[in-house]
């Protein structure tokens, strides 16, 4: 029997017929083949023009925190690439750089509390369906949305801010 290191800090023993390599410690930097499971990304999309950006943001940022805080990673472009309205950004520019972003995304989460059509909702969730991403339907149940609705993989009403966050607990992906 002959002994001998490596330099990775294994022994090799040669026995006549059978070689043996152990390892005395594991390298702190070893990893398994296992991968991490990958956070899933939520594009929150909403209505942008004729609307209060204050109380958009204040919105959206409610949101986001909630969504984050069970575990998922929120992207909105008025937060994410406008800086809150800091940057503005032509309109075709805007609808190029966001359909970008939905490829990136797992879900579309389309957020609903006016009952004024958006025709930016209507191109990015047309787009989320032709890329065959889940769409979530967060709606005020003072709006009403029927198309959208039908192609919604699962839509959830709410009554106010103050239930939410109990609502958004709903989501099923």
């Amino acid at each position: 029997m002959v002994g001998e290191k490596t330099n990775r800090g294994a022994r090799v023993i040669h026995y006549p017929d059978i070689i043996l390599l152990i390892f005395s410690e594991i390298p702190v930097n070893y990893k398994q083949d296992k991968k991490e499971p990958k956070e899933m990304r939520i594009f929150i999309g909403h209505k942008f023009r004729n609307v209060d950006k204050g109380g958009l943001k204040e919105k959206i940022e409610k949101i986001s925190f909630l969504l984050e805080k069970r575990g998922y990673q929120a992207f909105n472009y008025f937060r994410d690439k406008e800086d809150w309205g800091l940057k503005t950004f032509p309109p075709d520019k805007v609808m190029q750089e966001a359909f970008e972003e939905l490829k990136k995304c797992d879900v579309f989460l389309v957020f609903i509390d006016s009952p004024e059509k958006s025709e930016g909702i209507s191109l990015e969730s047309g787009f989320a369906r032709a890329l065959g991403k889940k769409i979530i339907l967060l709606i005020s149940k003072d709006c009403s949305e029927p198309k959208l609705e039908s192609i919604a993989d699962q839509v959830i009403r709410f009554d106010n801010w103050q239930n939410i966050g109990d609502k958004l607990k709903l989501i099923k992906i």
